[in-house]
């Protein structure tokens, strides 16, 4: 069952006296419940923990669940005084409830801090209505408290947690027209009983639920659902192709700067050539199982997964899109807020980045096939090539039949980690029919190689400068 948050309390007494109707003249007097018909409910005054000293509310609570917990209190902002014992509930000419002493409770259409069934969750952008759910102020204090909940106005909605009334603090991910994303309870079948009711003419978007079995869940945690892995205190860490903003900020462990592209897209770089070419050199990387980003767009044009790809793929201002089952296609033109890798799955998202980006992650497959080939050549003097002040080159074969150079970095060398790192990925960017290209490399403990194309006429610094008595004529030399 989906309740979307619930704060606890105990009532102060024990009802003496059951009614199941009142009236202008037939009010409900404190120490009175009236009860539903189907004997679900009651309502009645009560104080909350179990304190008579405190205020006193009308609420709502299950009849036959115990611990029993409130659902609905009709007058959260203006308690009865503990002392006034007169006080009652009646119903007005208009037909709302009405407290004897002229404090008007609030209609039962406004949620409190739990959602009943058939209770409405949402807004009327026309009129301005919005209904949401408020947390309590504390165990002992109804009144609104620093917790909302209630649905976005993007399309697909989420329902969100505010802090404070506007800072984000926990969501959903977009409704699927069965359920919110990310909500493991909520069942997707197709009389799950949840609905969000979408009225673009009116204006209006209402989020309710009916189940036919009554049961009820509930939970004696403030915020139980917002889980501690989907905290504000969570660590976060950049995404594939993207780095720290500030490195001396992260360090420090605040991470609001966000994040900055490691390379820039290739259609950021060529603004002026046509939009097939400007974005040639840019791909996609896959990430899979997660909540997608807050701030989704949704692109209705697009029909299937391809579509979508190539629109967010067109447009230099997309950073990631996603297909999503049942909703379509959605993309992200902002920043990439709140992605969550989650145990179970839910939707692959595709990150747009530069060519050499995507490269790198081709590159470390080939590097580690190679670093056994490698790392065993270097263990056989009888493959020695030649020797240099950065140490031996070894000359192997792979299996199947290309020549390769395997140069191995002495610990003499001075190269650290980070400038053999730095290395490794500035040769494999440079491609030029004349110079060898980088195979792959292989790192292990203080062992640096770096494996390259077989060069069989040797380089060509070996005739300009005479290495091995070898040299090349003058006319030569100078065409070169």
């Amino acid at each position: 069952m989906f309740i979307l948050f619930f704060f606890s309390l105990l009532l102060s007494q024990h009802y003496c006296a059951e009614v199941y109707n009142i009236t202008s003249s037939q009010p409900l007097a404190q120490g009175q419940t009236l009860v539903s018909p189907g004997h679900i409910f009651e309502l009645g005054f009560f104080s909350p923990s179990n304190n008579s000293e405190n205020n006193k509310y009308v609420g709502i609570w299950h009849k036959n669940i115990y611990p029993q917990k409130v659902v609905w209190v009709a007058n959260r902002e203006k308690p009865i005084a503990a002392a006034d014992t007169l006080a009652s509930l009646t119903i007005s000419s208009n037909g709302n409830l009405e407290l004897i002493d002229g404090k008007q409770s609030t209609s039962f259409d406004y949620p409190s801090d739990t959602l009943l069934p058939s209770m409405l969750l949402g807004f009327d952008s026309k009129s301005g209505k919005r209904n949401v759910l408020t947390a309590w102020k504390s165990e002992s204090d109804p009144s609104t408290g620093m917790f909302l909940g209630g649905l976005t106005p993007q399309v697909p909605s989420q329902f969100v947690i505010w802090m404070n009334g506007s800072t984000p603090y926990w969501r959903t991910g977009p409704w699927d027209k069965s359920k919110f994303l990310v909500v493991p309870a909520m069942d997707d079948g197709y009389l799950s009983g949840y609905y969000l009711d979408d009225n673009v003419k009116q204006g209006t978007k209402y989020f309710s639920y009916n189940f036919l079995v009554k049961t009820v869940a509930y939970s004696d945690k403030y915020m139980e659902h917002v889980d501690s892995s989907e905290s504000p205190t969570s660590i976060c860490k950049c995404l594939k192709g993207f780095v720290p903003n500030s490195h001396e900020e992260w360090s420090k462990g605040n991470r609001t700067g966000g994040c900055v592209r490691q390379t820039k897209l290739s259609c950021e770089s060529n603004t002026n050539k046509s939009v097939t070419l400007r974005g040639k050199g840019d791909g996609f990387s896959k990430m899979v199982g997660l909540k997608v980003p807050d701030f989704h767009e949704y692109i209705t044009s697009s029909s299937d997964a391809e579509e979508c790809k190539i629109q967010c793929r067109n447009n230099c201002s997309c950073l990631a899109y996603a297909y999503v089952n049942n909703i379509g296609c959605l993309a992200w033109s902002k920043d990439l807020i709140d992605i969550q890798e989650l145990s179970s799955g839910e939707v692959d998202l595709f990150i747009l980045l530069e060519g050499a980006e995507l490269d790198e992650g081709n590159r470390m497959k080939l590097i580690v096939s190679l670093t056994a080939i490698g790392c065993e050549l270097t263990k056989r003097e009888k493959f020695k090539y030649h020797q240099r002040g950065f140490g031996p080159v070894y000359k192997g074969t792979l299996r199947e039949g290309k020549e390769i150079a395997v140069k191995r970095l002495s610990s003499s060398s001075g190269q650290g980690i980070e400038e053999f790192k730095n290395e490794t990925l500035l040769i494999s960017k440079l491609q030029h029919k004349n110079l060898a290209r980088i195979v792959g490399c292989c790192v292990k403990e203080d062992e640096k190689i770096l494996i390259y194309e077989f060069m069989p006429n040797r380089s060509l610094d070996t005739l300009l400068f005479g290495y091995m008595n070898e040299t090349i004529g003058y006319i030569s030399n100078v065409c070169i």
